[in-house]
């Protein structure tokens, strides 16, 4: 092991209670090559500002590190703390081994100085800002799904360093240190649909936003945009509590009240749903958004027409509306308009054409129009898309039971539904139509049994009367 040189850590001075006399020296380029092994973003730092230490040996080191660093965001973080801590002639030296410091601006570099070194005072905030949007960006541009855990903890342990400056409780720059963390993981929410963490690191993100932000005017958005995590976690209470707060602080938040008003419409109240998107359109009557989710509410309440025009302006904002084109296409076919449902429905498909339910609803149309083949065809699509979409085994059941007569292959896909879905009434209740057809009344009566016992289950009180008399008939 090298000898200790000035600045290294040295266990074992004889001076020092308590110290062991086999103590090791923690320093040299060894020491800092062996901390840079650690699971401590806050250790590897230390470790690379010491390897500055030791010339080109050290810089070696350092070269080494960045090449085999795998995430951006940690290389970005530790680029700009070695460029932070070394002298003039170092920061020269560091050119020629780290590539990606020739890009770093000076204003990024006043940012970090901000944020890293000097204590966070309420002037700062800018430069936090700048900070995190930077490494905002670069995980946009670069990091993949499967990579984020190590950047993200990166981000951690920044906003970390900066709670460990004690600053006071009211401190904005902190709030916006969090807030601004908490939206890299909410934005990956929207990405990552199947992730069951990026929600919960990003509540508590903004969480602790709220802590260090009970004065501030951004205190309403942080608060609506955690009540947006709780709607993604499905903790719709905690959703309108948070949204509601927001508007309490800000009467005019439009983006509260549609937050709100989705929350209202998952626990099926949808009076208060369209009420808080009525008023998130009133305050800002360009909210595209805020005509879908009212649509949605007022189909809900079976109010199709309102539904109609409010899926209409949500398109006239946004063209590109695709679940704007689906969900009218839907109210269409509820109004009997099967023509207008199905231009809709190829809307949809023409800007995402990997949606199984758009084919299944479009095929389901075009069997109503009795055209019977283009049916098949979308339903053929739906099942290459999804093979386990229960609905479409049962609706192209349909069309070989009462379009093409087909009562073998109808049967096939009845019981491929009830194989996905054991609790698919309406499949058990076709299929036994089928066999009572076929004269097979035993069989018949076994699955509408079935079906009864289900739409009973289900509260499905018409469809429960109507196997009744079927079962009744067959009986006599």
């Amino acid at each position: 092991m090298d000898k200790p040189r000035p600045g290294d850590a040295v266990l074992g001075n004889n001076q020092a209670p308590n110290t062991p006399s086999n103590a090791l020296v923690l320093g040299g380029i060894e020491g800092a090559c062996s901390r840079l092994n650690s699971t401590s973003l806050t250790v590897k730092l230390e470790a690379l500002c010491s390897a500055l230490k030791y010339d080109e040996e050290g810089l070696h080191l350092i070269q080494q590190f960045i090449q085999k660093e795998t995430d951006v965001t940690v290389k970005w973080v530790a680029s700009n703390w070695l460029w932070l801590h070394a002298s003039d002639a170092a920061r020269v030296k560091l050119i020629n081994y780290i590539t990606c410091l020739k890009h770093i601006s000076k204003e990024l570099i006043s940012a970090i100085l901000a944020t890293m070194v000097t204590d966070i005072t309420d002037s700062s905030v800018a430069p936090v800002q700048a900070i995190l949007e930077e490494i905002e960006e670069l995980h946009i541009k670069e990091a993949s799904h499967k990579s984020l855990t190590v950047g993200y903890k990166a981000l951690v342990s920044m906003a970390t360093e900066l709670i460990s400056k004690k600053a006071s409780p009211k401190n904005v720059a902190l709030a916006v240190a969090y807030q601004k963390l908490g939206d890299l993981y909410y934005w990956r929410v929207q990405q990552d649909k199947l992730s069951k963490q990026l929600p919960k690191v990003a509540l508590i993100a903004y969480t602790e936003a709220i802590t260090y932000d009970k004065d501030s005017p951004t205190l309403a958005d942080i608060l609506n945009k955690r009540g947006l995590v709780y709607y993604y976690l499905k903790d719709y209470q905690a959703s309108i509590k948070d949204s509601s707060q927001a508007i309490k602080i800000n009467p005019n938040f439009a983006w509260a009240y549609n937050t709100r008003s989705i929350a209202y419409y998952e626990l099926k109240d949808y009076q208060a749903a369209t009420k808080d998107s009525s008023q998130a359109i009133q305050i800002s009557p360009n909210y595209g958004i805020a005509y879908y989710n009212r649509g949605l509410a007022r189909s809900a309440l079976e109010d199709r027409q309102a539904a109609v025009k409010d899926y209409t302006q949500a398109i006239k904002i946004n063209p590109d509306y695709t679940n704007a084109y689906k969900n009218r296409g839907y109210d269409y076919y509820k109004l009997g308009n099967y023509q207008a449902a199905i231009e809709d429905y190829n809307q949809s498909i023409k800007l995402n054409p990997n949606n199984e339910w758009t084919y299944d609803s479009r095929g389901y149309a075009y069997y109503l129009l009795k055209n019977y083949q283009a049916a098949i065809k979308d339903y053929e699509q739906a099942i290459k898309i999804n093979p386990n979409y229960q609905w479409t085994y049962n609706n192209r059941g349909l069309v070989y039971h009462y379009g093409l007569g087909n009562y073998q292959a109808a049967i096939k896909d009845y019981s491929q539904a009830i194989k996905i879905n054991p609790n698919f009434a309406w499949a058990y209740h076709n299929r036994g139509d089928v066999y009572s057809i076929l004269g097979d009344k035993q069989v018949a009566l076994k699955d509408y049994h079935q079906a009864a016992n289900l739409y009973k289950q289900q509260d499905d009180a018409s469809r429960y009367q109507e196997v009744l008399d079927r079962i009744s008939k067959l009986e006599k």
